[in-house]
């Protein structure tokens, strides 16, 4: 099985400053992978054979750290569209830009997603991606099964769980206890 997750680079939290006018700084921030995609590419190591990590963004993503920050959780290939008309796009236009990267890294079985972002938390890219892929979409997935062709998905909905199983292709955004991610080793 090939996965692909999809996962957000966003600055450090803990490097941005508040400025003495009570904006937020961000020129000193590194970039770093979202908190909400770390449980996204530690499940998606866990179930693929190969599990490949796909991202967009500025020219500042292409940066050797966050390489190998994401590398080292498990995936065994990385792209990246890199380019500064990349930055700060919304939703449909970055789902749009992850379906052309999700070309160049081949045929996958599914794409999982974390359910946001920790900078906007729009909760829109995966459903987007889903359309313009024209493949199912589960949200809120607390946990994951695949058996061959389909996949089992427990979703933590506000008053119950649900367990619905989709055929593959398919988008599948999770939740942040779906899987405890790896500390990456050196």
């Amino acid at each position: 099985m090939r996965i692909a997750v999809a996962f957000k680079a966003v600055p450090d939290a803990q490097d941005v400053q508040v400025a003495g006018d009570r904006t937020l700084d961000f020129s000193k921030a590194k970039l770093t992978i979202s908190e909400y995609d770390k449980n996204a590419l530690e499940l998606g190591a866990q179930l693929a054979d190969e599990a490949v990590a796909i991202t967009v963004g500025g020219k500042d993503i292409d940066n050797s750290k966050l390489k190998k920050d994401v590398m080292a959780r498990g995936m065994g290939h990385l792209y990246m569209a890199a380019d500064d008309a990349l930055a700060d796009l919304d939703a449909a236009a970055t789902a749009a830009a992850l379906v052309d990267v999700l070309a160049k890294a081949g045929d996958v079985d599914a794409v999982i997603c974390g359910d946001g972002s920790a900078d906007n938390y729009l909760q829109q890219v995966d459903v987007q991606l889903a359309e313009k892929l024209g493949w199912p979409v589960v949200t809120a997935a607390c946990k994951v099964e695949v058996n061959g062709s389909t996949a089992v998905v427990t979703r933590a909905l506000e008053d119950c769980t649900e367990v619905v199983e989709v055929e593959l292709p398919a988008v599948i955004s999770v939740t942040p206890d779906v899987a405890e991610p790896r500390i990456p080793g050196m």
